[in-house]
Parts: structure tokens; sequence; C-alpha cells
């Protein structure tokens, strides 16, 4: 699980590698605290470093800081139509939001 440390007012952009060709996305459960965090989510252009992956769009996750806490999120990359197979990959952070200095 990585750790990441904000304060109230940051925002902070998670970046995940897509494989939007397969049908492949990123959905994420929370759970703690979740008055702690707003998420939004969009779609963009893969990083120009790596190999190329052609119909595939990176995923990211804008954090924005709004109250102290703690939040869990999970992120799992899956197919929406497949319910019960596992997930082709996971990421796991904890979130700590700290007061404003």
């Amino acid at each position: 699980m990585e750790t990441l440390q904000l304060r109230v007012g940051d925002t902070f952009e998670l970046r995940l590698p897509g494989r939007g060709s397969a049908g492949y996305g990123w959905i994420f459960h929370a759970s703690g605290a979740l008055e702690t965090l707003s998420v939004s989510h969009s779609t963009v252009a893969p990083a120009p470093a790596g190999p190329p992956r052609t119909g595939s769009a990176d995923e990211v996750f804008t954090l924005q800081a709004v109250r102290p806490g703690r939040v869990q999120l999970h992120f799992e990359l899956r197919r929406s139509w497949e319910k019960n197979v596992p997930a082709a990959q996971e990421r796991f952070y904890e979130i700590e939001v700290l007061p404003a200095p």
C-alpha cells in the first residue's frame, strides 16, 4: 500500500495506465473518512514514455483534500461486465490529509 500525505486544499493527480482497447477500466472503492477527499476522474492520452499502447488511454483520478482525516483507496483494473473474475491489476493507497498550514 502506498501512502500519500496531503494538506487541506491540496490537489494530487493519480495517473493509472489504461488498457481501453481490451475493455478494461479502473474503478475505485473508498473506505475510512470519506469526507476527507473529493475524487474526480478523466482519461488522457498515454504518457509518451514506454512502448506504444494503441487504443488505450490513461486514467487520471484527481484527489482534492477537503478536510483532515485518513481514507483508503482501492483501485481495480477490470472489465465492467466480468463480475466473477479477479481484477487484472490492483493498486492500494492510503491518503492522510493534514490541516492546512
